[in-house]
């Protein structure tokens, strides 16, 4: 029969063993990384001529100043008409009349009116063109 004292001996020499092991893993896993080199000024030429030096390089021109824009009178010059390249959905996710394109930013597909998802689709943006949608980054949806 073992007693208390022994067991107590035998379970401090497993630890004792297991970190000694430990202890040499950590010592092999540091020797195993490089040292990094020091860093050396380059050396001059070996057979004692002066070293050469290069001219140093020219500093480039400036480039020439745009041409100032002049002022447009704006009282007098109308503005052209700008067609959104997008709108944004109804708060049901539909698109209004003219932009049937549902596009969704999360995924990055956009669907058209014949498409197998269209219907449970919750647009993000509406597009009138599915050119318009690919101009923005979208895919199309594969079904």
């Amino acid at each position: 029969m073992t007693t208390p004292l022994r067991r107590l001996v035998v379970v401090l020499m497993i630890a004792a063993a297991g970190a000694a092991v430990l202890a040499w893993l950590r010592e092999r896993r540091s020797a195993d990384e490089p040292i990094d080199a020091p860093a050396w000024p380059p050396l001059g030429p070996l057979d004692g001529a002066a070293p050469a030096t290069e001219p140093a390089p020219a500093p480039p021109e400036p480039a020439p100043a745009p041409a100032p824009i002049p002022a447009a009178d704006t009282a007098t010059t109308p503005e052209p008409a700008a067609t959104a390249a997008w709108v944004s959905p109804a708060a049901d996710g539909s698109c209004p009349a003219g932009y049937p394109i549902k596009a969704n930013a999360n995924s990055g597909i956009f669907h058209v009116p014949e498409g197998r998802f269209y219907a449970r689709t919750k647009a993000e943006r509406c597009y009138a063109t599915a050119e318009a949608a690919v101009a923005d980054g979208y895919r199309r949806a594969k079904s």
